[in-house]
């Protein structure tokens, strides 16, 4: 069984995670959060135990609150529930159950926000689940936020790539005003944004 690490570098550990873009998307975060919770004796005061971590979604990071979403007794008797964690006070409290759950929208907001992470990202030279390094080449991948991520049985694939196709169209009209970054044809990569880092550019 893996050792927990001390409680101050777990801590860091799920706070370098989740200030990320899309956080939910790292494939870390749930079982850091479980070993956090369980390490602190967090109650949550119903059966919705630490180790059910691997079902949250929905992430908001709102330093030191996270708000989540999860559903319990996934199948035909779904469940949503919303749930805070406040990291300072440890403590935890449910702020919404609903009933079977339903996609929520993608407004363009939100992809407007996604799309400003994923260039501060790229401007970072940061690597988070959605961009991948190819030489000078950073691949965003569109499908691969929590939001825009094909899931079977809870967002359709046509569903998703609506939202991928709203998402592409925040962050191409981004990154027509940095000049750091060449947009390269797709090429084989569907469902992707090529940019090449211009010479000179430190990414």
């Amino acid at each position: 069984m893996p050792r927990t690490p001390p409680a101050q570098t777990l801590k860091k550990q799920i706070y370098s995670i989740l200030e990320r873009p899309d956080p939910g998307a790292d494939p870390e975060l749930r079982g850091l959060l479980k070993q956090w919770w369980s390490a602190n004796g967090v109650e949550f005061g119903t059966k919705m135990e630490a180790w059910k971590a691997d079902r949250i979604e929905r992430l908001e990071w709102r330093p030191p609150v996270l708000r989540f979403s999860i559903t319990r007794h996934p199948g035909a008797w779904d469940r949503v529930q919303r749930w805070e964690y406040d990291f300072a006070a440890n403590e935890a409290r449910r702020s919404w159950e609903g009933g079977v759950r339903q996609n929520e929208s993608y407004t363009k907001k939100q992809a407007a926000e996604d799309a400003r992470q994923i260039l501060e990202a790229l401007l970072r030279g940061a690597k988070p689940p959605c961009i991948q390094q190819k030489g000078d080449q950073r691949v965003v991948w569109l499908g691969r936020l929590e939001a825009t991520k094909p899931r079977a049985y809870e967002l359709p694939q046509r569903t998703a790539k609506g939202r991928q196709a709203r998402l592409k169209e925040e962050i191409v009209s981004l990154m027509a005003a940095h000049s750091e970054f060449e947009r390269l044809p797709p090429g084989e990569s569907r469902g992707s944004l090529v940019y090449k880092a211009k010479v000179g550019t430190k990414v």
